[in-house]
C-alpha cells in the first residue's frame, strides 16, 4: 500500500537531512541533498522541497511543493518565545537549526506557531516540533503514514513522569521511521519528535523525547498566567515626564499606546508591541500602566495576556485579561489593580479539569466545582462583547 507524506509524495522512512523530510520545514535550497556525512549508514538522500512549483513541462514531477516554504530560521530565544513550555536538545546532541512557521490563513485562532528543532544525535538526525494553542488531536508533524506499530506510552520527566503520548514505527523498504507525539493538556501544546534510519532494531525513541525535558522553562509559561504584577519592573522611560503625552512622546519605535477609563481612573497602557487582530485594527496582550497620583505619573504594574487570541480589552470600565485557561476582569482601587473577578480551569495529567472562581468580596472556596464551571463560562462568553483596546504603534 503506497503511503503518503504532508508534501504528497512518497520519501520513504528517513529523516535524514537537516531538514529531515519535506514535510520538516525544509529551507528554500531547491533540488540539493545533504552530503552524505550529515547522514547516517544506509540513509537515502532526500532531495528538499522547491520553493515554488515549476511552471510548464515538468510541473507535476514528485519532489515539488506547489506553494512558497512557510519555514523560517529563527534563534532559541523566539522559539521560546512562541511557546511556554519548550523543550531542549538532548546532552550531547549538535543543534543544526531552529526554525519557525507563523500561524497560517487557516490557522485556528489562538494557535501559535510552529516551533521546530532539528539536531543529530549518536549518526541520527532528529526533527522535534511543538506548537501552542492547539486541540489534543492536532498533528504537527507533518508524517501521514499507514504505521506499522502504534503504542501508548507515559514519558518521564514530562507532567511530573506522567505525560500520555504515543510512539508510532514505519517499517519499508527504504528503513524505518519512528514518531513519538505527546501533549500538554494543562497549557495546550503539542510536541512531536521523529527520526529514521535503515535500521532501527532496539532503538527507543522515547528515551530521546524524555531527555529533551527542560525544567527552566517552567517559570515562563507560569509567568504567562499572571494576568498583572505590581511588582514588575517597569521598562518605559518616564524620567521627566509629568503627562501621558510626554511618556508617549518618548516611547521608541514598535511600542504601542493607549489611554482608557478603568475604574474611576484615566490609565496610559504602554505595550511592548502590537498587532493587527482585525484588518485596519491592532491590538496588544501586554501593557505596563499608568495613572495620575497626587499630579504626577504614577507606574502601577503591568498586565498580560496569554496569547493574541486575547487581546487586552474593556467592558464597563473594567480591564478584561486572559488567555486559554483563566480569564481575568481588573479594575484600579485605590491607585493599584485589583481583581474584580477571575475563573481558571486547570488539568491534572489524565485531562481531567477543576475549577476555580472568585470575585473581589469571595474566594475559591465559596464556590463549588460545579457552580465554578458554570462561572466559567459565564466569564468567557462575557468577552463576546468586551471592546478590544485599539494601541496606536509608534512609527518613528
Amino acid at each position: 500500500m503506497m503511503r503518503k507524506t504532508a508534501w504528497g509524495l512518497r520519501i520513504g522512512a528517513v529523516l535524514m537531512t537537516a531538514v529531515l523530510l519535506a514535510g520538516c520545514g525544509a529551507k528554500q535550497d531547491p533540488q540539493m541533498t545533504q552530503p552524505e556525512t550529515d547522514k547516517p549508514a544506509g540513509a537515502e538522500a532526500i532531495e528538499k522541497p522547491a520553493e515554488e512549483a515549476p511552471k510548464g513541462e515538468g510541473a507535476e514531477e514528485p519532489g515539488y511543493v506547489g506553494m512558497v516554504n512557510p519555514w523560517h530560521e529563527c534563534t532559541e530565544e523566539e522559539a521560546r518565545e512562541a511557546c511556554f513550555r519548550l523543550f531542549k536538545a538532548p546532552e550531547g546532541a549538535e543543534v543544526l537549526d531552529w526554525m519557525m512557521m507563523e500561524p497560517q490563513e487557516d490557522t485556528p485562532s489562538g494557535v501559535g506557531p510552529m516551533v521546530q528543532l532539528d539536531f543529530k544525535l549518536d549518526d541520527l538526525i532528529y526533527c522535534a516540533r511543538a506548537q501552542q494553542g492547539t486541540q489534543e488531536d492536532t498533528e504537527i508533524h507533518g508524517l501521514y503514514y499507514d504505521w506499522d506499530d502504534e503504542l501508548d506510552c507515559t514519558l518521564a520527566n514530562w507532567g511530573g513522569g506522567n505525560m500520555k503520548g504515543k510512539s508510532y514505527r514505519d517499517i519499508n523498504e527504504s528503513g524505518m521511521l519512528d514518531l513519538i507525539t505527546w501533549y500538554d493538556i494543562e497549557v495546550g501544546i503539542s510536541y512531536s519528535l521523529s527520526t529514521g534510519a535503515s535500521d532501527l532494531s532496539g532503538f527507543d525513541i522515547q528515551a530521546i523525547a524524555e531527555q529533551m525535558y527542560d525544567p527552566s522553562w517552567e517559570p515562563v509559561w507560569k509567568d504567562a498566567m499572571v494576568t498583572y504584577d505590581a511588582h514588575a519592573m517597569m521598562t518605559t522611560e518616564i524620567t521627566g515626564c509629568e503627562t501621558f503625552t510626554q511618556i508617549v512622546d518618548n516611547l521608541p519605535a514598535g511600542k504601542g499606546y493607549t489611554t482608557v477609563k478603568i475604574g474611576d481612573e484615566d490609565v496610559l497602557l504602554v505595550a511592548s508591541g502590537t498587532y493587527e487582530f482585525e484588518p485596519g485594527k491592532t491590538g496588544a496582550i501586554d501593557a505596563e500602566a499608568f495613572i495620575y497620583a497626587d499630579g504626577d505619573v504614577k507606574y502601577i504594574g503591568a498586565v498580560n495576556c496569554g496569547g493574541t487570541a486575547y487581546p487586552l480589552a474593556i467592558k464597563d470600565g473594567l480591564l478584561y485579561t486572559g488567555g486559554n485557561h483563566y480569564m481575568y476582569k481588573l479594575t484600579i482601587k485605590d491607585g493599584a489593580f485589583t481583581t474584580a473577578e477571575e475563573a481558571i480551569v486547570r488539568y491534572d495529567t489524565d485531562g481531567n479539569a477543576s475549577y476555580d472562581y472568585r470575585t473581589a468580596d469571595t474566594d475559591y472556596t465559596d464556590y463549588d466545582q460545579a457552580t465554578a464551571e458554570k462561572k466559567f463560562g459565564e466569564l468567557f462568553g462575557e468577552t463576546d462583547e468586551e471592546d478590544v483596546l485599539i494601541f496606536d504603534t509608534i512609527v518613528k
